[in-house]
């Protein structure tokens, strides 16, 4: 068996040189690729920049203060999925075997390529020279027998470099390699491997194997190594978003595939996402001062009305005892009323400091169920009997009624027994409209893994895997939808009658756009891919308005309590009021006389 020839190509500092690629100006000067904000992170920084200290995943603002001149230039993530496949392009002229890993890096097993060359460092020369002279652009690469020699030879001589590792000198190269060189050794392990004095791959090899176990921890059970490591981040942190990315970097590292798209429409999302949130926090925060100030002002408003009260015994002229705040109404709807005022102010304060990351549970979830079971598996004869058998007993009622001559409670009876008669329809219609919002929340989330899906896999394969994670309001619905595709999945019927009921036009362009992917060829399916992605993107902003207005409007609705409870105070204490006036006035006359 030939032996094998893999070539790892890495695109140098991708974003960045993308970005001076497009705008000259940029050239030669020190950019990071990210947004200016205070919580960002640089995503790829130029080489100009990183003489200064500045790297990838660096917090933006500490890069600023490394490199005053800094350039910071907004992502362009379109364009980089565009220049990417114009390099993939290149790579599909040698080999079909490609593996990317990145959108910046893949690996290229060119054991057997296209073009009969039997050196595979003579491949990497051409496609290092053909990104050169059709792209503009450089790649570093490394050549060996495997991934990993590979991968770790393609960092040897960045940037714009080549690096072979012969199979006769694999032993010899990592001898004197440092650890931290491995791939997958990041500070944390490259540190415990220096409490065990070991610094180089030579090193590492005279390490006893049990010690390493113990040391690193055994996998050889064939356990879930991934999932056991980002499960505390997602029981930490309860957001679909991050077990979304968890679930792509599993899959990615499981079963291989190009997950770059993927990874890049999460960091769209993601960015859309922590716009939506700022905005909601702002406008809770306005929220939370006008519940404030509505406290306070009622609170004002009840003691000032006391006081006039009270003040008020001085008008006549019987003196007496009479004092309005010993009275023992008055000094209880006092004390509850500013317990209920203390109570709006936890809760608001509560509201604010939600966690942002837990997207909203739906509210009485148990009742969005049964609204699901009433929509889906709808009888109408059934529930039509069920209606007449319970109005029967108010129309017996109303006729007795008609026939006492009752006709004043006939009447009031017979509204009664038409909605009882009714009732089937009208609880349908409420359930339908409950199952239709809630449809309408989560369709873009499912949309979205479908997308994710469909970078490595085909439109009834991705809907097949998406199931199960689906929310369960849809699940009947994507049931329907596999049924319908196993029978004729050629056919644009079978995806325009998703959620078709519920008349959601973004949900049966996405599902069109679904079918031109399924059926049309491979540039027709990545212009129809961003359709789509437009489009869910559209879906996701207006679900999370509806969501976002929701929560806002609680908010604000905390506003009306204390208005609430202070006229109720008032009606209490003008009440008392004018009762200690009937008594004074009672004790004038008895004084004339």
């Amino acid at each position: 068996m030939a032996e094998r020839k893999i070539i790892h190509v890495d695109m140098d500092a991708f974003f960045a040189s993308v970005e001076q690629l497009d705008n000259p100006d940029l050239k030669g000067r020190p950019i990071a690729v990210g947004h200016d904000a205070p919580r960002s992170v640089v995503a790829t920084a130029s080489y100009e920049a990183r003489k200064f200290g500045v790297h990838s995943a660096q917090p933006m603002a500490q890069a600023k203060r490394r490199c005053e001149q800094l350039v910071i230039v907004e992502p362009h993530f379109a364009r980089y999925r565009e220049v990417s496949a114009q390099v993939h392009e290149i790579f599909h002229r040698y080999t079909d075997i490609v593996e990317p890993i990145s959108v910046d890096e893949a690996f290229l097993d060119v054991t057997e390529n296209k073009k009969g060359i039997t050196l595979a460092m003579d491949i990497a020369k051409e496609i290092r020279q053909a990104i050169w002279d059709e792209l503009h652009l450089t790649a570093s690469a490394g050549v060996s027998c495997n991934k990993l020699l590979a991968k770790i030879a393609s960092d040897f001589r960045k940037p714009n470099g080549l690096t072979v590792v012969h199979p006769q000198r694999i032993q010899a190269f990592l001898q004197h390699l440092p650890v931290e060189h491995l791939w997958g050794v990041g500070p944390k392990t490259k540190q415990k491997m220096y409490d065990l004095m070991v610094h180089t791959c030579g090193q590492l090899r005279e390490v006893p194997l049990e010690i390493l176990k113990l040391e690193f921890g055994d996998f050889s059970a064939g356990e879930n190594v991934f999932e056991s490591a980002l499960e505390p981040i997602e029981s930490q942190y309860q957001c679909p978003k991050i077990k979304m990315l968890h679930e792509l970097l599993i899959n990615a590292e499981e079963h291989g595939g190009e997950m770059s798209e993927s990874a890049l429409l999460l960091l769209e999302d993601i960015e859309l996402w922590k716009r939506r949130g700022y905005q909601l926090q702002a406008e809770k925060k306005k929220s939370h001062t006008d519940n404030i100030i509505s406290v306070i002002v009622s609170v004002i408003l009840c003691a000032t009305a006391l006081y006039v009260l009270d003040s008020m015994k001085d008008l006549f002229v019987v003196k007496t005892d009479f004092n309005i705040f010993g009275v023992g109404i008055i000094q209880v709807s006092s004390l509850v009323f500013l317990l209920f005022l203390l109570w709006v102010f936890v809760k608001s304060s509560r509201n604010l400091t939600n966690d942002w990351l837990a997207t909203e549970k739906v509210e009485k979830e148990q009742e969005i169920s049964s609204s699901c079971e009433m929509v889906y598996h709808y009888n109408e004869k059934k529930e039509k009997r069920k209606s007449m058998l319970w109005a029967l007993p108010a129309a017996g009622m109303m006729l007795a009624a008609v026939l006492a001559g009752k006709l004043i409670l006939a009447g009031i009876l017979f509204p009664v027994t038409l909605f009882l008669a009714m009732q089937h329809k009208v609880g349908y219609q409420i359930a339908k409209r409950d199952v239709k919002e809630a449809v309408y929340l989560a369709l873009p989330g499912w949309f979205m893994e479908l997308a994710l899906l469909l970078q490595n896999n085909n439109v009834q394969v991705s809907i097949e895997k998406s199931k199960n994670s689906a929310p369960p309001v849809l699940r009947y619905e994507i049931e329907c939808l596999e049924e319908r595709l196993k029978k004729t999945p050629e056919k644009l019927s079978a995806y325009t009658e998703f959620c078709k009921e519920f008349d959601v036009p973004e949900a049966q362009n996405c599902m069109k756009m679904l079918h031109a992917v399924a059926e049309m060829g491979t540039g027709d399916a990545v212009t129809q891919m961003n359709h789509l992605i437009m489009h869910v993107n559209e879906m996701q902003n207006r679900a999370e308005e509806i969501r976002n207005g929701k929560i806002a409007f609680r908010q604000k609705m905390i506003f009306s309590y204390p208005v609430i409870a202070a006229t109720v105070k008032l009606l209490i204490d003008l009440t008392v009021g004018m009762i200690m006036m009937f008594h004074m006035l009672g004790s004038m006359g008895g004084a004339v006389q």
